[in-house]
């Protein structure tokens, strides 16, 4: 009992150590290699290689609040979805101690904090222990989507700065709960991202876990009206066969890749698995949502620097 009120104590304090060590350790964004992404629940992939299979990741059973979204080849539905309205009844259900998010917080504390719990998260499935508790300050019921990405040191580059590699990323276009939507895919992109083995406990040192939350999504006038560095892009379209197309950039996809808009269009319409050509015609009923997405990213070791100070607060 006496080490639960200890650990507990621990991570009540994490927020405000996390002030301070997230000014010294200056942990820069770290890109993931080019992206894309069907609807959710979704596998962020390499626009190089073959785009997955357009129906949902497949999933053990969850405790989550929130159920399945729907396979790609089905039509948006007006009525709200079952498993939204899940969220939106735990969302209701949770204690407002906190204050309130209108919109994600700026890049700082709060978001190496979620960091953090990322790792926190990961850990405790790991070691088969007890889930880890909230982060304090963070707001339970702010709704976004997001994506959690998982990178690790390629093979031979032990630098402190070394080049890191994809290790999973899997993400949600749909706005969900952040308790317990970011427990929930800081495990499926750490585990069940299905273009790697799950997530190793003696190889988690080796990770970076990178956070991006997605807002401002706004409707363009036409394909290309959204700018290359700025804005992530969404593509939704149906054929003269009546099958629903979508997929995504995440906002850093086109400019790693030195890619124009009409370039990164293309290539969405490609990854989308749709097989004719990209003409004007189709061009001219693509519907395209632009948004931006606020990242911030931690290294294992700034992790184990705020878990460290943390621990000695508490002592």
């Amino acid at each position: 009992q006496q080490q639960q009120q200890q650990q507990q104590q621990q991570w009540q304090q994490r927020e405000e150590v996390s002030n301070r060590v997230y000014a010294v350790a200056a942990v820069p964004e770290m890109p993931t290699s080019a992206i894309s992404s069907l609807i959710t629940p979704v596998v962020l992939a390499d626009p190089q290689a073959p785009l997955e299979s357009s129906a949902p990741l497949a999933l053990p059973p969850s405790s989550s609040s929130h159920s399945q979204p729907a396979a790609a080849s089905q039509a948006p539905s007006n009525s709200t979805p079952r498993w939204e309205l899940q969220q939106e009844q735990v969302a209701a259900e949770l204690p407002r101690s906190f204050a309130s998010w209108a919109a994600p917080p700026p890049r700082g504390p709060l978001t190496c904090e979620l960091c953090c719990f990322c790792f926190d998260v990961l850990h405790a499935h790991l070691q088969s222990k007890a889930p880890p508790p909230f982060p304090a300050n963070a707001d339970p019921s702010f709704r976004a989507p997001l994506f959690v990405t998982w990178l690790k040191q390629r093979k031979g580059d032990r630098g402190l700065h070394g080049e890191l590699e994809l290790r999973g990323c899997i993400g949600c276009l749909e706005p969900i709960v952040l308790r317990p939507g970011l427990s929930e895919y800081a495990l499926r992109s750490s585990l069940q991202d299905r273009r790697f083995t799950p997530v190793r406990m003696e190889e988690v040192s080796e990770l970076t876990c990178k956070l991006s939350i997605l807002y401002k999504f706004e409707a363009c006038a036409h394909a290309h009206d959204w700018q290359v560095g700025l804005h992530g892009v969404l593509i939704n379209f149906v054929d003269n066969q009546s099958r629903q197309y979508s997929a995504t950039y995440l906002p850093e996809v086109a400019q790693e890749h030195g890619m124009t808009r009409e370039t990164a269009i293309r290539e969405l319409v490609a990854k989308s698995g749709y097989t004719g050509p990209c003409d004007p015609e189709l061009l001219s009923t693509i519907e395209v949502t632009r948004y931006q997405t606020l990242v911030d990213s931690l290294a294992y070791a700034d992790y184990l620097r705020v878990s460290a100070m943390a621990e000695r607060q508490c002592w």
